[in-house]
């Protein structure tokens, strides 16, 4: 998970752009589809998959990602590593620590 000082700033000004775009306020859906668009990007080209399955992985890691820095953001750290360790369970990373950067 992002710690306190790695680019914090910039992930809450994402999702409080979201936010805003989820509420409807349309002067910032440009913005918030260009950054989600750039993270899909990012993801696609780092996400180990057949080719075939790049845009659905890609798109299902930013999803996780964003619940998880949701979670840490709305609720507490604690929350968020809790959900972090289940999913590197479940995906066959048992006993391999969540990133931290």
């Amino acid at each position: 998970m992002v710690r306190s000082g790695d680019g914090e700033g910039s992930l809450r000004l994402y999702f409080e752009v979201a936010g805003l775009t989820a509420s409807g306020r349309e002067e910032f859906t440009a913005a918030s589809s260009g950054v989600g668009r750039g993270w899909l990007t990012w993801a696609r080209a780092h996400v180990d998959v057949p080719e075939a399955e790049r845009d659905g992985a890609a798109a299902a890691v930013l999803a996780v990602m964003d619940g998880l820095l949701l979670l840490r953001f709305a609720v507490d750290d604690g929350a968020a590593e809790a959900a972090a360790r289940w999913w590197v369970a479940r995906l066959g990373g048992a006993g391999r620590e969540p990133s931290h950067g």
